[in-house]
């Protein structure tokens, strides 16, 4: 049997593409989200007693405090206003492709989950705030998505969007997960670098715990919308 060529039906090497194009949905969840981050941290930058209140830091005594440590930004040698605007990056940059990858429910769903999770964790431990609780349970569908797309052949992986797509995805999970890492060294920690590793970027990995389970459970939803994606490519093209 031939191996299908570039131009086959079966293949959608701009399907990628549609992830990042308005018109393939409005991802409102994602506004939304960035939204309550500038909300909740903003006025913590004017009025520190609110930093506190809003569980910036441990100990959180409130039942809420677990919950708004995904909307806060900034702890003590990070200032909030950098943490909240490399964050913020990440909202838009993975949000929106993943949002019109998932659809807005799905995509709430996910975040919800992460976010009850990475609550759970928050309340047993001394963690650290910052939305990326949410963020790192969006890099494994974005995973899944660019897998598909790798297996449509060299003109899908030559592509803009798949190089964007694949730049964000080292980001987070290569040159954050490092520096995360060496944050304990930074507060006194000289223990094994694997634990500093693991204590780091103990959010990181519940969320992506979290986003893996759910890519696993949507994975076909995936390749199909990628599918319906690459098909609405061809038409405006043609």
């Amino acid at each position: 049997m031939t191996e299908m060529t570039e131009n086959t039906p079966d293949r959608h090497p701009r399907a990628l593409d549609a992830l990042y194009v308005r018109s393939s949905g409005r991802p409102v969840v994602t506004y939304a989200f960035l939204a309550l981050c500038l909300l909740v941290t903003l006025p913590t930058l004017f009025y520190p007693r609110l930093y506190d209140i809003l569980g910036g830091m441990a100990p959180r005594r409130h039942w809420w405090q677990p919950f708004t440590a995904a909307l806060e930004h900034g702890w003590p040698g990070f200032p909030g206003a950098v943490h909240l605007a490399l964050n913020a990056f990440l909202i838009l940059e993975c949000g929106r492709p993943c949002e019109r990858l998932l659809g807005s429910g799905r995509f709430l769903i996910l975040g919800m989950l992460s976010l009850a999770a990475n609550a759970a964790v928050l309340t047993f431990t001394d963690g650290v705030n910052g939305s990326s609780l949410v963020i790192w349970s969006w890099g494994p569908p974005l995973f899944v998505a660019l897998m598909w797309a790798r297996r449509q052949g060299a003109a899908a992986r030559d592509t803009t969007v798949y190089q964007r797509l694949r730049g964000i995805l080292i980001l987070m999970y290569a040159v954050i997960v490092i520096l995360m890492a060496m944050l304990p060294y930074f507060f006194g920690w000289r223990g094994n670098p694997l634990v500093s590793l693991l204590i780091g970027n103990l959010f990181h990995l519940t969320a992506t715990a979290v986003g893996t389970l759910f890519a696993l459970c949507a994975a076909g939803y995936i390749r199909n919308r990628l599918v319906d994606l690459g098909h609405q490519s061809r038409v405006q093209e043609s």
